[in-house]
């Protein structure tokens, strides 16, 4: 299976100690590593394809993270 890793948006807050204001801030996050069920570590890249066994494929695509209450997918499968 083809899994392309199309990246994550963090979130980050900072703040003003004396005046109490806060600054939130977006970073696209363009690679990552994950350490598969089969034990494996894969360094993902964004963009770039990877081929992975059908039960690495399956964890990969329910990889999801949360952005202003809502789910988005880290993984894709290319066909």
């Amino acid at each position: 299976m083809k899994i392309e890793f199309l990246g994550f948006k963090e979130q980050g807050k900072t703040g003003c100690v004396p005046c109490g204001r806060r600054k939130v801030s977006t970073t696209l996050k363009r690679d990552k590593k994950v350490v598969l069920p089969s034990g494996k570590a894969v360094f993902f890249i964004m963009g770039r394809a990877e081929e992975v066994s059908e039960e690495d494929g399956e964890f990969l695509l329910e990889l999801t993270y949360s952005l202003d209450g809502k789910e988005i997918n880290m993984f894709n499968e290319v066909v």
